[in-house]
């Protein structure tokens, strides 16, 4: 990515991540580790595979969206899964906690006669537009679905996929936790406190969406009161 935006003109606001199977895996966990850079994340008939000591720190709001048929034979929609990943009920209540998802509204999707029918899962709160989705093809298979080599289902999913990441930009997603922690050295002293006044000084300096989260309050701006709620946290 850093070679990519360096050599290249794009939106780096706008950089998303979707595989299948193996690739679900991997977008997966690009949102547990590169949540810094990516902005939204989907996984097609691919599980979360949080390995052992594995830790997502994600400071800010990671949307994803997940596709899996029930009747998948190659990866498990249903726990147990056969390599010790999280399935997608798993997912689900790993990633609305990390995202502080509290809300859930169900839909049906019904296909035609020869069409998969589909329910659809949206986790998400008042004061975001962030969300965890997810499409339960009812006895689909391991298969990008809507793809013209795949069985018909009523979704599609190339272009939900489209439409989901379109609704995000990582400059907009909000930070989840301000710890003060700004240069990111597990401790919180008077380098952070520097960082902080810095960009009280030059505010035109400071990207709220990057990894120093510096609003503590909240009231998107930096100034003052974020630098005595910093000493706060330091000293309490």
């Amino acid at each position: 990515i850093d070679s990519i935006s360096a050599d290249n003109n794009i939106d780096i606001n706008k950089i998303y991540a979707t595989g299948m199977s193996n690739g679900g895996y991997m977008a997966y966990e690009l949102a547990c580790e590169l949540s810094d850079k990516i902005a939204a994340f989907g996984s097609v008939t691919g599980n979360f595979m949080l390995n052992n000591e594995q830790s997502c720190n994600n400071i800010k709001e990671t949307p994803i969206i997940h596709f899996h048929g029930t009747s998948d034979m190659v990866v498990d929609y249903y726990p147990p899964s056969f390599d010790g990943s999280l399935t997608i009920s798993e997912s689900i209540d790993y990633w609305t906690e990390v995202n502080k998802l509290n809300s859930l509204s169900v839909d049906t999707i019904t296909g035609s006669n020869i069409e998969l029918d589909v329910e659809k899962f949206t986790y998400s709160r008042v004061s975001t537009n962030v969300a965890f989705i997810h499409y339960k093809v009812i006895n689909g298979g391991h298969q990008w679905f809507g793809s013209e080599w795949s069985y018909p289902t009523a979704i599609n999913a190339s272009e939900l996929l489209i439409e989901f990441f379109m609704e995000y930009s990582l400059d907009e997603l909000v930070c989840l936790t301000a710890n003060g922690d700004f240069n990111n050295d597990n401790v919180i002293d008077s380098s952070d406190y520097f960082i902080i006044l810095s960009a009280i000084i030059y505010p035109n300096q400071v990207n709220l969406s990057d990894n120093y989260c510096m609003d503590i309050n909240l009231d998107d701006k930096v100034d003052i009161i974020d630098l005595i709620l910093t000493i706060d946290i330091a000293l309490f």
